[in-house]
């Protein structure tokens, strides 16, 4: 078996299941979004929140999946979760 040839397709395999789930997700809340807001506020995380998170998973997930800005997308995401961790977190009951 050819390793270097293995080892090309590794980021674009890692790059395709990073995306997956952002995407997946993202379009999940976009389908949905009355299920999604009830769960957030559910939560005690405002509703009003709900668009904003589905323009960041399919934006990050794209650029990510795209390989277009793909560092500044995983960065988006990185923030993204780091504060979606940090409201659920302050805003939980």
């Amino acid at each position: 078996m050819n390793f270097n040839r293995l080892q090309s397709f590794i980021p674009l395999l890692s790059r395709l299941l990073l995306a997956a789930i952002f995407l997946k997700s993202g379009i999940e809340k976009l389908l949905d979004p009355t299920a999604t807001q009830t769960y957030m506020q559910g939560n005690g995380v405002p509703g009003i929140l709900l668009w904003p998170t589905i323009a960041v998973l399919l934006a990050g997930g794209l650029s990510v999946l795209c390989g277009y800005r793909a560092k500044w997308g995983a960065l988006l995401l990185v923030g993204f979760l780091t504060m979606g961790a940090g409201i659920l977190r302050f805003y939980r009951r």
